[in-house]
């Protein structure tokens, strides 16, 4: 994740307001099963139970509220959607009890942005000056 994608994974994560990991690895890199490392910008588990980051070794997604976080500094795009949707697939192997998807990005796509409705993925455009924090 670059610098200016990391900061508004953490601006969208902090109005969560719940325990979140950065960079969780959804998935384990395993050659002898052909499986690549997979990571998830971020994932906010119960939102509105306090802001915390937690290492992703001690975050508990079973029976609890998760939202996932897959953010780009451009326009949103059929990649992110992608990633966000996959991501859904992903975590339901941690057993939460909810999921939903939200992708973070400087712009939307008013061809793209229905086809995250139809899917249930929510498009939140962080504030410019997000964009521009170094």
């Amino acid at each position: 994740m670059s610098k200016n994608e990391s900061n508004a994974t953490e601006w969208y994560c902090k109005q969560l307001d719940g325990h979140t990991v950065y960079e969780f690895l959804a998935v384990q890199q395993n050659i002898t099963e052909n499986k690549s490392r997979r990571l998830v910008d971020a994932v906010v588990i119960n939102p509105g139970s306090g802001y915390m980051k937690v290492k992703g070794a001690d975050a508990s997604m079973g029976e609890q509220d998760v939202v996932i976080v897959q953010t780009k500094a451009k326009r949103l795009s059929m990649s992110v959607i992608g990633q966000a949707l996959c991501s859904i697939e992903l975590l339901k192997v941690f057993g939460p009890r909810s999921m939903k998807s939200v992708i973070v990005c400087k712009e939307t796509d008013a061809a793209l942005e229905p086809i995250c409705d139809l899917y249930g993925l929510e498009v939140v455009l962080a504030p410019e000056e997000i964009w521009k924090k170094n």
